[in-house]
């Protein structure tokens, strides 16, 4: 369905969705000036009234550019949107609030030493209690874990655990008392990254060893005894293959999903959310010498159901998946016009 205006010249990303009921919603990314060339990003945020999406300002400070990676919505006057801010050669962690009435900067927490430092994930699970994960690169490109919690009054720099060289944290989640965190090794490693917040601090969880390099881009939690995380799994070289975990409040347990598709395409879940009765949907992508589609997988309780989308030279890269609580599925990315350009991308399922 149409997504959000953005200048005709320019090129646009959404990276996040998040649906506080059926007529009340976010999404956000990114816009690129196709020119001047080299300009920085800026940050994308569209609101769905349940009738259309609407881009909607916001302010950054003095910061010369940005994006908005990650979303969490609790309510119509509650809700956080989180990325990066461009300034000075350098990226900060970029964190904005909407109260019911505008969006406003809250300043995130410092990573000292760390010159490039990006979240990519909220989660939210009061007005006083709320995580963002993501990424920090110093200048000897040694990259780590970066992990802030809001308590109600600031957000503040949290002691990741030692999770291996060369990680980044892609997805956070919260359901009561707990909260975790998924990402994705660098260095290629067949043990997931999966994290666990003990109440005092973040360790890291036992996950299985898989057949291949595994990244994790998503992760939702149910309940205390119940999530699941998505992403890729990819052996010996050869094309990616959907992967997903799950959590059934004892262990984390790989799942095996059937895929279809083309033989030799790059098949992955980027995102995956609870839609209600114990089902699950998931989204990504599907890249293949034949072109590119859209990607969708479905939980039913007893198994997953993937199904492609039609397969195109303009690809379209679902990114992000939302429950509006309700009837209908939401779900966002772009799709690629040509190499350099790039527009945003809506699609409903109800």
């Amino acid at each position: 369905m149409p997504g959000p205006d953005v200048p005709a010249a320019d090129s646009a990303n959404l990276t996040a969705v998040a649906m506080a009921s059926p007529s009340v919603g976010w999404a956000s990314g990114f816009t690129l000036a196709n020119s001047p060339q080299n300009a920085p990003s800026e940050p994308l945020l569209a609101a769905w009234n349940g009738h259309h999406w609407r881009a909607v300002p916001v302010g950054i400070g003095a910061a010369k550019g940005g994006r908005l990676d990650g979303l969490a919505v609790r309510s119509a006057s509650d809700a956080w949107a989180v990325g990066a801010a461009f300034s000075a050669g350098q990226e900060q962690p970029l964190a904005v609030h909407w109260n019911g009435r505008r969006w406003s900067l809250v300043p995130a927490a410092g990573v000292p030493g760390y010159r490039f430092a990006r979240l990519l994930s909220v989660a939210a699970r009061s007005a006083s209690d709320a995580w963002a994960v993501g990424e920090e690169e110093n200048s000897q490109a040694v990259l780590r874990p970066l992990i802030e919690h809001w308590d109600g009054h600031r957000r503040r720099l949290t002691q990741a655990p030692d999770a291996g060289p060369q990680v980044a944290l892609d997805g956070v989640a919260v359901t009561g008392s707990q909260a975790r965190a998924v990402g994705t090794p660098f260095l290629n490693s067949r043990r997931p990254v999966v994290l666990r917040w003990t109440g005092h601090a973040w360790v890291v969880a036992a996950a299985p060893e898989a057949s291949g390099d595994v990244a994790l881009g998503g992760v939702t939690a149910v309940n205390s005894h119940d999530a699941w995380a998505v992403g890729t799994v990819t052996v010996a070289g050869g094309p990616y293959r959907v992967y997903t975990l799950h959590w059934d409040g004892r262990r984390w347990a790989a799942v095996g999903v059937g895929d279809r598709g083309p033989v030799g395409d790059d098949r992955q879940f980027q995102s995956v959310a609870a839609i209600g009765g114990g089902r699950l949907a998931a989204v990504g992508t599907d890249q293949g010498p034949a072109g590119g589609g859209t990607l969708y997988g479905v939980w039913n309780g007893r198994a997953w159901s993937v199904s492609l989308g039609p397969l195109s030279q303009h690809s379209t890269d679902l990114n992000a998946v939302a429950f509006d609580g309700r009837h209908a599925i939401w779900a966002v990315g772009s799709v690629g016009l040509s190499q350099l350009t790039f527009r945003p991308v809506v699609q409903e399922n109800q």
